[in-house]
């Protein structure tokens, strides 16, 4: 059976919300999946970090495996290890020596014309553009670690979607099967109420016309 095909006879609604979070390969990736209603399958991805990118085509591949219609918004978000970071030589330590001597040699000029200046701090350092390389340097992920995110968290993100979507359409359900019993038995009672409620119409209209006569004369 397709992921995409609900229960025999169940009805799957087309609001809900999944998330599922997994370690990968020394990274906390987060997938999360939200959807509205929708008469046709659309898809919003958002992959904020650049080597994410290479997940899209996947994505839009794996998602009607799971659902037929609705709107989509996909969200994928890794976090890296503190190791990681650190091992990537993230500190550009050639900018940050450069900052610090301009920045005393400035300390130095300024204070021979008594002026009074503080001395550079660390965290000024680390807050200078470019001191500091940003992770989206990356550009793309090792394919095992692609297929890790699309059978792990992502699938698990859209099975959790998928069981909220089939427990509001199981309430829908139960709702749309009370009215239609409420429907069938007020219809039978109008079945059973119409020879006689005929019956009474037509007494009503032959007294009327009775009357009518008797005052024509």
């Amino acid at each position: 059976m397709n992921k995409s095909d609900s229960p025999s006879g169940s009805i799957e609604s087309m609001t809900g919300f999944g998330e599922a979070r997994a370690q990968i390969s020394g990274r906390t990736v987060t997938c999360r999946a939200r959807s509205l209603n929708h008469r046709f399958l659309d898809l919003k991805i958002k992959l904020p970090r650049q080597e994410l990118a290479t997940l899209d085509m996947s994505i839009r591949k794996l998602v009607p495996e799971y659902f037929k219609r609705g709107a989509f918004e996909i969200s994928i978000m890794l976090e890296s290890s503190s190791e990681e970071i650190s091992g990537k030589g993230l500190i550009n330590n050639a900018l940050a020596l450069q900052f610090v001597r301009e920045a005393k040699a400035l300390e130095s000029e300024l204070s021979k014309h008594g002026s009074s200046v503080q001395s550079v701090s660390m965290d000024s350092v680390l807050r200078l553009p470019g001191v500091i390389a940003s992770e989206r340097m990356e550009t793309e992920l090792e394919p095992s670690v692609v297929e890790a995110i699309l059978t792990g968290p992502l699938a698990s993100s859209f099975k959790a979607l998928k069981s909220e979507r089939l427990k509001e359409g199981a309430v829908l359900q139960k709702h749309l099967l009370a009215l239609l019993d409420e429907i069938e038995t007020n219809f039978k009672e109008i079945i059973r109420r119409e020879p006689g409620e005929k019956q009474k119409a037509q007494e009503v209209v032959m007294e009327r016309v009775k009357k009518a006569l008797e005052l024509i004369g």
